[in-house]
């Protein structure tokens, strides 16, 4: 499903289907990517996919702390298939709480 979004993103922009990469960076924040051995097996396997040079893999949780960060540092829970925790400092530190099912709660 990603890569025929994408592959729509790049036609919409005027590129031909077969051109790669489409951008150059691509930052994935998708659901269900909790601990570091899953973001990791989907940073390879998405990195193989050629969309961009740079690729950065990340939970969902992070999409729209990223975008209203502040000076201060922010902090923000989401609560959909699975509830998380994020904070990130101003000078990009962060911390999670991932959701693990009954292991966390």
């Amino acid at each position: 499903m990603l890569s025929e979004l994408v592959a729509d993103a790049a036609v919409g922009a005027g590129l031909t289907g077969e051109c790669q990469p489409v951008a150059d960076v691509a930052r994935v924040l998708l659901a269900g990517d909790h601990l570091d051995e899953e973001v990791n097996a989907l940073q390879t396997a998405l990195g193989a996919l050629g969309w961009a040079p740079s690729l950065v893999v990340e939970n969902d949780t992070l999409a729209l702390l990223r975008t209203a960060r502040t000076a201060g540092g922010v902090s923000r829970s989401s609560a959909a298939a699975a509830s998380n925790a994020v904070g990130i400092a101003a000078d990009g530190r962060a911390v999670r709480f991932p959701a693990l099912g009954a292991i966390t709660g």
